[in-house]
């Protein structure tokens, strides 16, 4: 699937998650808003109701006067009675019937009726109210009995075709905000999809072009989201990086084939002059091809080494180990070459015991002696110190030699990187023995830090961690 098509997916999927989430919080509220609503309106409409009947008996007694019904007024409140699903009968004291809604419009309270019932099956399928009939006294102001009224109704809950109509506009406006409420999420995950997905597709772009090689290349784009700003930064970082190692790659490419290549023509040169009768095979001519076949053999035994070391790099033997010691030894046994130079090493070494990989260890004090002694002038000095600190181990190996220049202290860790271009054969070799020292510090979970100034000096300071004991 190409990336296209998962930059589609990846909008699709976030649309339809924030819409199907407030869809659903949006019907979660709708359908709670609707039922306590109803369950609201359900009970502000028997109250009501009830005050109804209520206010009823109260206007029907007041149309009572010198002993006689106004039965003009009380038609009218009959009428309206019907038109809120109450159907009254009056009687006077006599008990003869003085108004009857029934005989003032049966067509009508009939339909009333029907339209009531309709409404509450339609609103509760389960609805099963009953018509039923109410009797009550009517007195003066006196409080003499002037006769009864009979109420027909189906309770003091139902609705009629206002109160249906008020909930269905209610509905209507619940739905609305839900539609307003989608298309506007919908926006939003569109917006928000668009912020997430783009820089995405232009950082998979530009992984697609580090791919093909371009790592000088540099992803200008600044994003309002935190973690996708730190994956650009990350892909500057790692384009960068990249086209370190490439120059690094293409520079090791160039060192190893001139260091291979020079040994190679001067005994190819030597073989070809001493075949064709050119020079004899002197012991000087032959100690020559020597020198050059010792100085192949230590450039191929630098690669084996390193590849020997990543095989496993990963690897601790951890033994309990004498670094005052292990240091002497070495020094000693490397003096000669310092000797050569008329350098003078000068060591301050307390007495520690700890648990490392003596190996690796010797190892990284080996090659950091060496390019002390290589890169440091004759008649030059060399300071070796051991001494504990906070619960580690610092080990400095300091000189007052030719010096790193600033813009490389960054990548003299790096593999196959050289300070020095002229690969002479006195300060040759392919650039690999600090980066083994690095490894070595981080396999110890130890650091190295360097401090150099150019023809004034370089000083390497390591730092380890005391292992007391193996756990």
């Amino acid at each position: 699937m190409d990336y296209k098509n998962k930059k589609l997916n990846l909008n699709k999927r976030l649309i339809i998650s924030l819409v199907s989430v407030i869809l659903l919080v949006v019907i979660s509220i709708g359908v709670a808003i609707n039922s306590v609503f109803k369950e609201k309106f359900a009970i502000y409409i028997s109250k009501n109701n009830e005050k109804e009947i209520s206010n009823l008996i109260d206007s029907i007694q007041s149309e009572y006067k010198n002993g006689e019904w106004n039965l003009y007024n009380v038609n009218e409140i009959g009428k309206n009675a019907i038109s809120k699903g109450r159907f009254i009968e009056l009687y006077d004291n006599s008990n003869n019937l003085a108004w009857s809604a029934f005989e003032y419009n049966n067509k009508l309270c009939h339909q009333t009726m029907n339209n009531i019932e309709s409404n509450m099956h339609n609103m509760y399928p389960k609805w099963s109210g009953e018509y039923k009939d109410e009797t009550f006294k009517l007195k003066n102001e006196s409080g003499e009995y002037i006769g009864h009224i009979n109420v027909g109704s189906y309770g003091s809950f139902y609705y009629m075709d206002e109160e249906v109509d008020f909930l269905k506009e209610i509905n209507k406006v619940v739905i609305l905000i839900a539609i307003i409420t989608t298309i506007v999420t919908v926006i939003i995950a569109i917006i928000i999809s668009n912020n997430i997905s783009k820089p995405i597709e232009v950082v998979s772009n530009m992984a697609d072009t580090i791919g093909e090689g371009g790592y000088d290349c540099k992803l200008d784009y600044e994003s309002n989201i935190v973690e996708i700003d730190n994956l650009i930064k990350s892909i500057n970082e790692l384009a960068l990086k990249l086209d370190e190692q490439e120059k690094l790659r293409k520079r090791l490419t160039t060192d190893i084939s001139h260091e291979l290549r020079t040994p190679l023509t001067s005994i190819q040169t030597h073989l070809e002059a001493i075949i064709d009768g050119v020079w004899e095979p002197s012991p000087e001519r032959l100690n020559s091809v020597n020198e050059e076949v010792i100085r192949l053999t230590s450039l191929v035994n630098q690669l084996k080494n390193l590849a020997k070391f990543d095989s496993d790099k990963s690897k601790l033997n951890l033994s309990e180990v004498n670094l005052n010691q292990l240091i002497k030894n070495i020094v000693y046994n490397n003096q000669g070459k310092a000797l050569e130079k008329n350098i003078n090493i000068k060591f301050e070494l307390e007495d520690i015991n700890t648990y490392l990989d003596r190996e690796k260890i010797s190892q990284l004090i080996v090659n950091l002696l060496s390019n002390a002694i290589r890169y440091t002038n004759e008649n030059g000095n060399i300071y070796l110190r051991l001494y504990k600190k906070d619960n580690h181990i610092k080990i400095h190996f300091k000189d007052d030699g030719i010096g790193i220049p600033k813009e490389s202290l960054n990548y003299i860790f790096e593999r196959f990187y050289r300070v020095d271009e002229s690969r002479s054969k006195h300060t040759g070799g392919i650039g690999v023995g600090l980066t083994i020292v690095k490894s070595i510090v981080d396999l110890h979970k130890g650091k190295i830090d360097v401090k150099s100034k150019v023809n004034q000096g370089s000083e390497f300071i390591i730092t380890l961690p005391i292992i007391d004991k193996i756990h």
